[in-house]
């Protein structure tokens, strides 16, 4: 059993916007641990088909004490849309009102997509406040590395699937379209984008995080996304990220089959389960 408390709370950089969230209290707390779910934009507190809603709840419902929060621009709360790499000071503002209203001081963060890398980013500023990462299909998209993975993962997937044949034999396949759009990718891929906040692109931002993050990181990963293959592809062949990847304190899952939100009850439970394990 478990409780939901929504209220609103100031912005701490900007105290004329109001934030909202909503814990969820643990009947019986069996952990000091508190949850906080960061929102990836353009999206808000309740998540794509419930998933940060659901997700809440099951862990309230074992003991868990967990946040959720529309930070500014976003949802219900006030202010204009921003970047994720701009929500940090959001980030903290939530923070502080977790530790507050629970006693819980060590703060966990979860992140899908974009959410996952501003999570990343408030680590670099915050990382005595945050006890572990977890960090699902982190958003590193470049040109180059978006191009790149659509070369070496969409397409081959492609080759292998036999409905592609089957289309390609009843004519339904556009040749000369697909050759284009592969000659396309293949030449996107150069030096990759800089990033808005420093002259270093996303990805080498992302990966001084995670090497000056010292404590445990968890990625969990869907085995068919476009954004966890980037990710994936950004490991195998980065130097600086495969160094990055070996810290004791990381682990990487993939979840089969499944797509960028686990949108499917099975891949919903299966990061319910990961994620409290990681906790524990």
């Amino acid at each position: 059993m478990f409780n939901e408390t929504a209220f609103t709370f100031k912005h701490q950089q900007k105290p004329n916007l109001e934030l909202v969230g909503i814990i969820h209290y643990p009947e019986k707390k069996r952990t000091d641990k508190a949850l906080l779910i960061i929102v990836g934009g353009p999206q808000y507190r309740v998540g794509s088909h419930r998933q940060f809603l659901l997700l809440a709840r099951s862990l309230a419902e074992q003991g868990i004490t967990v946040m959720r929060f529309d930070y500014q621009g976003m949802g219900d709360a006030d202010g204009e849309i921003t970047n994720f790499e701009h929500i940090s000071s959001d980030i903290d503002s939530a923070v502080e009102i977790l530790k507050q209203k629970t006693d819980c001081q060590e703060i966990i963060l979860w992140g899908l997509c974009d959410a996952a890398s501003a999570a990343l980013f408030y680590s670099l500023q915050a990382q005595d406040k945050i006890a572990k990462l977890i960090l699902l299909n982190p958003w590193i998209r470049t040109t180059e590395g978006e191009a790149k993975a659509i070369v070496k993962y969409y397409y081959l997937k492609r080759l292998k699937s036999p409905d592609f044949w089957k289309k390609l034999l009843k004519g339904g396949v556009n040749i000369i379209s697909s050759i284009q759009s592969l000659q396309q990718n293949i030449q996107k891929i150069k030096k990759p984008n800089k990033s808005i906040n420093t002259n270093l692109s996303l990805p080498e931002q992302m990966q001084k995080a995670v090497m000056a993050f010292n404590k445990p990181i968890l990625f969990i990963l869907s085995e068919e996304d476009l954004v966890a293959d980037e990710f994936r592809d950004l490991i195998k062949t980065s130097v600086d990220w495969k160094m990055a990847m070996q810290n004791k304190g990381i682990k990487l899952t993939t979840i089969e089959g499944a797509n960028h939100t686990f949108s499917k009850r099975d891949w919903r439970q299966k990061v319910e389960v990961l994620t409290k394990q990681f906790i524990d």
